[in-house]
């Protein structure tokens, strides 16, 4: 593939192209993404093997697929102390090579809730291992924004990084914006529901607004999609048509302006 792509073209705020859902079809899928005007990628980290995958398919495009490396909630759930542990460590020597840090966070849906102190300790030893990196963070938080704001206020006054896969309501949209992070929206504002999102959608400044896919899970409902599709990156345009009708505005408003707040997390200080 050639790197030349127009100085326009979109970028999903975040995707896991390293899944291996896509496979041997990853080339397609890049390149059905660039054709509907998506031609940059913010990865979501998983695990030390995620990140290996990352860095295998950034070999296609150098410039476009931003890497992220960090321990998942989800990941952390899973593993025995020991191998998180493991994780993290590798994640020490490891960090530098990523342009941001995630996914990191906390996830309490019922079949993660035993594993909760270990979630948070981990969360809280990456976020003191970016006082060094300085990278921009990608967040997932599930069912544990108390504790994740707790947290993040505690330690520091601002950050940098996004909200990924945001669903709440305008008062914890606004605990996050104040402390300087980016509110990422996804499928879920396509469908039946998630009225607080939606009503969200009113009061986030567009200047502090992404859209992401999180592809190849969370396919947007809308033109004949449902869950039963494979998500790709090409369907953030769905998602950003359904942004535009809430927000009332354009989907190439929202494309754009998405695009600008990305360039700038992106920028290394």
């Amino acid at each position: 593939m050639s790197e030349t792509i127009s100085s326009k073209t979109y970028i999903d705020a975040h995707c896991h192209l390293a899944d291996p859902k896509f496979g041997s079809d990853l080339d397609n899928v890049l390149t059905s993404s660039i054709q509907s005007g998506v031609g940059e990628w913010i990865q979501g980290g998983i695990s030390p093997d995620d990140w290996l995958r990352q860095q295998e398919i950034r070999k296609l495009w150098p410039t476009r697929i931003h890497l992220a490396f960090g321990l998942h909630p989800w990941w952390i759930a899973q593993h025995s102390d020991e191998e998180v542990e493991s994780g993290f460590q590798k994640l020490t020597r490891d960090l530098g090579q990523a342009t941001l840090l995630g996914e990191l966070g906390l996830d309490y849906l019922p079949r993660f809730a035993t594993s909760k102190e270990r979630q948070i300790r981990f969360f809280e030893k990456q976020l003191d291992l970016n006082q060094t990196h300085q990278k921009p963070l990608v967040l997932h938080v599930v069912h544990a924004h108390s504790d994740s704001l707790r947290i993040l206020e505690e330690k520091g006054e601002t950050w940098r990084g996004l909200v990924h896969a945001f669903s709440e309501g305008k008062e914890i949209a606004k605990r996050y914006l104040d402390l300087g992070l980016f509110i990422s929206v996804g499928g879920a504002c396509t469908r039946i529901g998630f009225n607080r999102l939606k009503e969200s959608l009113h009061f986030i400044p567009d200047d502090r607004l992404v859209i992401e896919t999180d592809a190849p899970d969370q396919t947007p409902e809308v033109g004949g999609l449902t869950r039963a599709n494979r998500n790709e990156p090409r369907y953030l345009l769905a998602i950003a048509a359904q942004v535009a009708q809430i927000k009332k505005t354009s989907p190439e408003a929202v494309l754009d302006q998405s695009r600008r707040n990305l360039k700038s997390l992106l920028v290394a200080r």
